[in-house]
Order: C-alpha cells, then sequence, then structure tokens
C-alpha cells in the first residue's frame, strides 16, 4: 500500500520472495536498504534480549515516521509533555502517547528507543533521561554528599566554552550496563548518582 508506514517481515516476505532466488538474497537486499537508510529492520540483534522481539517482527517503511512518534516521548511537546514527568513514562500512558497504533507497534517503538539508548526499562515504567529535570535533585542527595571526596566533577571546555554534547549524559544515563549502578531517583539532565552493589551512593557524576 502506498502510504504504509510499517510491515511484518513475514508479509515482506510472502509478498517478496518470489522475486529473488532464495531467502537469503532477500534478506541481503533487506539489510542493504536497512544501512542505506530506507527503511529500518533490526535483523541481526541477539534473540537473547527480550526487549528486541518486535524490533525482529516489523519492518518500517518511512524512518521519518518513527522519528515523529519518537519525539512525542523524547522531547518537549506541549501534546504529551505531560506524560513524562521527571524523566519518568508510565506503561499505562502508552495509548495515549500514541492512540492511533496497535500495542504491537507501541512496543516496537519502545523497544527502538531502548536500542537506541534513549530509553530504558523499569518494572512497569520507562526511564527517558532526555526528560530529567535541569536542577539537581539536592533535596534528595544524602547529607553532605557534594562535601565528601566521593564527589568528582569533570568541566569539558574548548576555550571558554562548553562543548560536551548535550546527549552524553542521557546516554550515560540509559546505559544497560550502567544500569545496575545508577540511582535513578538521584538523575537529572546533566548529572547522576551511582551506587555499590548495597545500592548505597557512592559518586557523582556531573
Amino acid at each position: 500500500e502506498q502510504n504504509k508506514k510499517y510491515l511484518r517481515y513475514s508479509e515482506m516476505e510472502h509478498a517478496m520472495l518470489s522475486s529473488f532466488a532464495n531467502e537469503d538474497q532477500l534478506k541481503r537486499a533487506t539489510a542493504t536498504l536497512h544501512n542505506l537508510g530506507n527503511i529500518l529492520h533490526y535483523s541481526d540483534l541477539p534473540q537473547s534480549n527480550p526487549h528486541t522481539f518486535y524490533l525482529k517482527e516489523w519492518i518500517i517503511l518511512e524512518p521519518q515516521w518513527l522519528i515523529d512518534h519518537l519525539k512525542r516521548v523524547i522531547t518537549e511537546n506541549p501534546q504529551s509533555s505531560h506524560w513524562v514527568k521527571e524523566g519518568w513514562l508510565n506503561h499505562s500512558d502508552l495509548p495515549q502517547i500514541w492512540p492511533n497504533l496497535s500495542n504491537e507497534i507501541r512496543m516496537w517503538l519502545l523497544q527502538a528507543m531502548y536500542h537506541f539508548g534513549i530509553a530504558s526499562p523499569s518494572e512497569n515504567r520507562i526511564f527517558v533521561p532526555s526528560r530529567l529535570p535541569d536542577i539537581p535533585p539536592t533535596y534528595r542527595l544524602p547529607n553532605n554528599f557534594l562535601n565528601s571526596p566521593l564527589y568528582r566533577c569533570f568541566h569539558f571546555k574548548q576555550g571558554e566554552h562548553d562543548f560536551l554534547p548535550l546527549d552524553i549524559f542521557p546516554s550515560i544515563t540509559a546505559s544497560p550496563r550502567l544500569e545496575s549502578l545508577l540511582l535513578k531517583h538521584l538523575c537529572w539532565r546533566k548529572g547522576a548518582v551511582f551506587a555499590d552493589r548495597t545500592q548505597n551512593p557512592q559518586f557523582l557524576l556531573q
């Protein structure tokens, strides 16, 4: 269909396989179109990851469609900003944010955010670092934490100007490798508190 934005891989395979010598050629053609940015299909993700199932099942035919839908969550948007509160979005609010999509496509968008490192799962909520507050949550930090020897602060400058990209901290706080150490209730847009295995605050990065 001319205006179709997404398609199950199995549907595409059924419709197109006869145009190729075998299934392997079809997969290579799909991968080439993905690499060129014409479509999106993440076929090479590990089977063991529970957050990749829908990414492998569906093909996005118009990448701009994906951008338009993710903007409703990760950017300040008058129509949807109120759903994400201090960096947190409830699963139950997804139908309100994307009301015209099926649950499977909503899950595809959610898994895409996890895959791109712009969100991370947390039980019945989604952690969205780009929507964290600008102001550090000092009222939540342990007493005298900022004056302790554990406090570390790094400034990245070129001449008199900051040059650290704005998306660095959202990428760090959404990283699966750091998830077990990150205290998500002690995060803001430009900093975060990390803990040891006993969940005691150990150092602050900002």
